[in-house]
């Protein structure tokens, strides 16, 4: 062998050994991972009659020599290109996030991602403001800054019935009002003067059982003067009645069969009725004292609540003449006519008893 293929061989060897080096670094722990691009899907929305000439090369395929699409650094602006024609779009957020599906037999649907923005190309035919004009117009620097969210803002939806729908149901919540502490102390001291010229209110809790008690007592009234004894037409009817009896039987008796012994009895008989009646009366008499005194005492209790209600009635209609709240003032003539009502129905029931 000579020394020239020898050196062609030892070319040889380290040239495989340095492909064998370069592709161990590649495929050992040294080598640098390739970076992933996430896949982010967005709209495009096209004027006419770019639109349905873009619909017919995407069903027809060989899109990718026609539509270009480029992003400025802000990630906002973009050139889109598409058949010559060269447009200047802006990416603006979406209202809410929608799904993108797909279907290869017309049955089993895909999801293939979110889309939360859509690129929307102006019509080049229209006049378009440059970048110079927009960032004059605005001075403020957090106004600019606000206005910028806003302007990448899509108000609408995708169809023709989300029009406006950012406003009319993705609306911000209304925030809670805080009133300040001077605006509460004033109405605290507002409602602390009111309650100083009003006057005092008490509350009178009427049980229906005491509202039962007047009749109960006209009841008692009744039951105590039948109970007491008979009255006077009744001690008159039983002493005309004895004496008939009596006549009638003087008129039965024949006048032999009078005796010593039928004269006694003849005597006590004519004597009777005045000890029965005597007798009667005074346990009549007795029942009759009782009954007035149940009587001239329940009119004294009746008389006594008359006046305690008169009283009350007479409070009841200042606070309802000196109240200027309409609420409070309804409240306290309802309170009076419940009064009114229990003073009548006592003066009633005191004239039963008279």
């Amino acid at each position: 062998m000579s020394a020239k293929s020898r050196g062609k061989g030892k070319e040889k060897a380290s040239k495989d050994k340095n492909k064998r080096d370069k592709s161990s670094k590649k495929d050992g722990k040294y080598s640098v991972p390739r970076l992933v691009e996430l896949e982010n899907n967005f709209l495009l929305r096209m004027p006419e009659p770019f639109a349905s000439n873009l619909q017919e090369a995407l069903e027809n395929g060989g899109l990718k020599d026609r539509l270009q699409v480029e992003f400025k650094e802000d990630g906002r602006k973009a050139r889109v290109v598409f058949d010559g024609v060269t447009f200047s779009a802006t990416l603006l957020d979406l209202p809410c996030i929608i799904e993108s599906w797909k279907t290869f037999d017309k049955k089993s649907m895909w999801k293939t991602g979110d889309v939360c923005q859509m690129l929307v190309c102006r019509d080049p035919e229209e006049p378009s403001f440059s970048s110079d004009e927009e960032e004059n117009s605005t001075f403020d620097y957090f106004k600019k800054r606000l206005n910028d969210v806003k302007k990448y803002q899509y108000p609408h939806g995708i169809t023709a019935p989300l029009k406006n729908v950012r406003k009319r149901r993705f609306r911000k919540t209304a925030k809670q009002k805080y009133v300040d502490a001077p605006e509460i102390e004033k109405e605290v001291k507002r409602l602390l003067r009111a309650d100083v010229s009003a006057v005092n209110v008490s509350f009178d809790v009427i049980d229906d059982q005491e509202k039962a008690k007047p009749e109960e007592l006209t009841e008692d009234i009744d039951v105590d003067v039948d109970v007491g004894g008979p009255s006077i037409d009744h001690f008159d009817e039983n002493s005309n009645m004895s004496s008939i009896m009596m006549d009638a039987s003087d008129s039965e008796q024949p006048p032999e069969a009078v005796t010593p012994v039928g004269e006694g009895e003849g005597g006590g008989i004519n004597i009777l009725p005045d000890i029965s009646s005597s007798e009667d009366e005074g346990d009549g008499g007795d029942g009759v004292d009782g009954g007035l005194e149940n009587l001239i005492e329940q009119r004294a209790q009746i008389q006594q609540q008359l006046k305690d209600i008169q009283g009350k009635i007479h409070e009841q209609e200042t606070r309802v003449g000196n109240a200027s709240n309409p609420f409070l003032k309804q409240r306290f003539q309802s309170v009076l006519n419940e009064m009114q009502e229990q003073e009548r129905s006592l003066q009633q029931q005191f004239a039963n008893l008279s």
